[in-house]
Parts: C-alpha cells; structure tokens; sequence
C-alpha cells in the first residue's frame, strides 16, 4: 500500500520536474524512498516465511501455511495461558533441546 502511494508521489514528482517546478534530486529522493519500500517489503515477506517455519518446526509439523483466523491486533493477552502450550513446542525450543542435552552429559559421568 505505502510502495502505490509513493510510485503515485513519485510519477507526480517527474511530471513537476518536467513542467519545471521540482529539482532533479527532489526526483531521485523519492525515488530512492520507493526503492528502499519496496526492498524492505521483500525482506518482511521472507521474515514472515521464516517465521512461519519456525513455528512449524515447534509444532514438530512440516512447512506450510498456518490458519490465522483473527489478525494480530484483536488479539488478547490476557487469554493466553502458556501453561495451555502443547508439550512438543517446548519440547523443541533450541533452549530446552540444549538444556536436555546438558543433562543427559552430567548424568552420564
């Protein structure tokens, strides 16, 4: 949505520039901002793919699309009870995996 409305800044920026009314490096800042938009865009995309695998990964499942019924704003905290987690995603956080193995190294000798 921000990358549509500065590529519309943008346009209106070359069009002023070429009438004469803005600078050349008025041009180039805004189009500098909608490359920089739309950089940072790929980047959340792939954060949001990785995201999703880790908490796959937790899940012990393969990768795939998670249901999201309700968007992250509506949800509540105070619902949340951490006790109410399946075993198996604590079970694979690397914190607990290496806590298990530390263990099963002191028992051992």
């Amino acid at each position: 949505m921000l990358d549509k409305d500065l590529a519309k800044i943008t346009t209106i920026n070359q069009a002023m520039h070429s009438n004469g009314l803005f600078s050349k490096t008025e041009v180039a800042s805004s189009i500098v901002d909608l490359n920089l938009i739309q950089a940072r865009e790929k980047v959340v995309q792939q954060n949001i793919v990785l995201s999703r695998n880790s908490i796959n990964y937790l899940l012990n499942k393969n990768p795939s699309e998670l249901p999201n019924p309700v968007k992250f704003r509506h949800l509540s905290g105070a619902s949340m009870v951490i006790g109410a987690l399946p075993l198996c995603i604590i079970e694979n956080r690397p914190d607990m995996q290496e806590a298990t193995e530390e263990l099963k190294a002191a028992n051992e000798t």
